[in-house]
């Protein structure tokens, strides 16, 4: 039997490289969620290079709400990427979570 041989565009390979330098997750873990081989992660990751590192602040102290909101705004940064690289998958990633044809979600 043939194998389809899943092809993804150049977005979606640099959307999902910037994901790797700012998600804090393993490739693994990245590779897993998208459906895709830690080493085709790997390529991308070569081929796309990772983004630019914003460079730190100066050395003033920042108070704990301001930590806070910098730590949100990262998760809540990284969160749209994800949904937008799910979105933009060539399966359809929405099926992968989608539940209402079976009894137990995940279960057949």
């Amino acid at each position: 039997m043939a194998t389809k041989i899943k092809t993804y565009t150049e977005q979606f390979k640099i959307q999902t490289v910037e994901l790797m330098a700012t998600s804090g997750k393993t490739m693994q873990e990245i590779a897993d969620d998208l459906g895709v081989s830690k080493a085709t992660l790997s390529i991308w990751k070569r081929e796309y290079g990772a983004p630019a590192v914003r460079k730190p602040r100066g050395k003033r102290q920042l108070s704990e709400l301001e930590l806070e909101l910098e730590k949100l705004r990262k998760e809540n940064a990284n969160l749209k990427m994800e949904r937008e690289i799910l979105k933009n998958q060539p399966d359809g990633a929405a099926n992968f979570f989608d539940c209402r044809n079976t009894l137990i979600c995940g279960l057949s």
